[in-house]
C-alpha cells in the first residue's frame, strides 16, 4: 500500500474517517500542507486509538504482560474472529475488517519473534553445553 500524501489539503481540525499511515509526500504536497498534517491528529480508530493508551502504556502491551505467550496468541486469534465474525453487522465493515487485519499482523509478527527468541535461547544452550 502506498501511504504517500498527494495533493491533499488538510487542515488542524479536519475530522479524518479513514486515516492511513503517512510515510512520505510527494512533490504536490505543499510544506504548509505537511506542516497541517504534522500538527493534525488523525482520530485512527484501527492502528492507534487514543482510548487504548493510558498513562503512555498501550493497552495491547499490558495484556501481553500480563498472561503467557500462548494465552496471549489465543486472545490475538479470539479478537481477529470477532472482528471477521461481526464485520457485515457494522456501520464501517471494512474498519472491522482492517482491526481483524491489525490482530492477525500483530499475533504473525508475535509468533515469528517468539520463535526466532526460542531458536536463538536453543542455539546459546546447544554451544554452551555441546563439547
Amino acid at each position: 500500500m502506498d501511504n504517500r500524501v498527494s495533493g491533499v489539503d488538510v487542515g488542524v481540525g479536519d475530522n479524518v474517517v479513514n486515516p492511513v499511515k503517512i510515510t512520505s509526500f510527494d512533490d504536490s504536497v505543499n510544506s504548509t500542507q505537511k506542516d497541517n498534517i504534522d500538527k493534525c491528529t488523525l482520530y485512527d480508530p484501527v492502528y492507534n486509538p487514543s482510548h487504548y493508551t493510558s498513562g503512555g502504556v498501550e493497552c495491547i502491551e499490558a495484556i501481553r504482560a500480563s498472561m503467557d505467550f500462548d494465552d496471549y496468541c489465543g486472545y490475538l486469534k479470539g479478537n481477529v474472529m470477532k472482528y471477521l465474525w461481526r464485520y457485515k453487522k457494522k456501520n464501517d465493515p471494512l474498519q472491522d475488517l482492517e482491526k481483524a487485519r491489525w490482530y492477525l499482523d500483530r499475533l504473525i509478527e508475535d509468533y515469528r519473534r517468539e520463535s526466532i527468541q526460542k531458536e536463538q535461547i536453543k542455539n546459546t544452550i546447544i554451544d554452551r553445553y555441546d563439547p
